[in-house]
């Protein structure tokens, strides 16, 4: 299974239908990180067939949504958060605490605008950076792709706009 992780699109509807376009085919899950969902919303009603799963960013208008989410995909547990609400921008020892706790082997989680994949202590860590809107890193919007098979992990790279465009 290959999930299309995003976060931090404010308010960039069209960068989500550029990534979704270029990347059509290739992903069966979209993951949106928060500060984004009503671009996501408006995703939808584009690809009414697009699986999806979401979680609320601290710009995030509305009040529907958790800021955190577990889910498991072919045999991996996943957890996703934003990261406003665990001090990602200081550390992810907090992040990292939790996941733990929640037994965890792939954690997504926005919010800082950094891109960033590292393995650690057991669990994968995996911040898409920034779609869309305001604070790209370097510059540049950025998405995560990651295959999970057979109970585990078995890509994750972070890709940039000008692979998708």
């Amino acid at each position: 299974m290959k999930i299309l992780a995003v976060s931090d699109s404010h308010g960039d509807l069209s960068a989500l239908i550029d990534l979704v376009e270029a990347h059509r085919g290739e992903f069966q899950l979209l993951l949106h990180l928060g500060d984004g969902l009503e671009e996501l919303e408006e995703l939808k009603n584009i690809y009414p067939k697009l699986e999806y799963a979401a979680v609320r960013g601290n710009c995030d208008t509305t009040r529907d949504g958790e800021a955190a989410s577990a889910l498991i995909l072919r045999g991996v547990k996943i957890w996703m958060t934003h990261g406003h609400l665990f001090g990602v921008k200081q550390s992810l020892a907090y992040l990292l605490r939790e996941a733990k706790a929640r037994e965890a082997k792939l954690v997504f989680f926005g919010h800082t605008h950094q891109p960033y994949v590292e393995y650690v202590e057991g669990i994968w860590f995996v911040n898409p950076g920034s779609i869309g809107g305001h604070g790209h890193a370097h510059g540049r919007a950025t998405c995560a792709l990651v295959e999970i098979e057979g109970g585990q992990v078995r890509d994750c790279r972070i890709e940039g706009a000008e692979q998708w465009n």
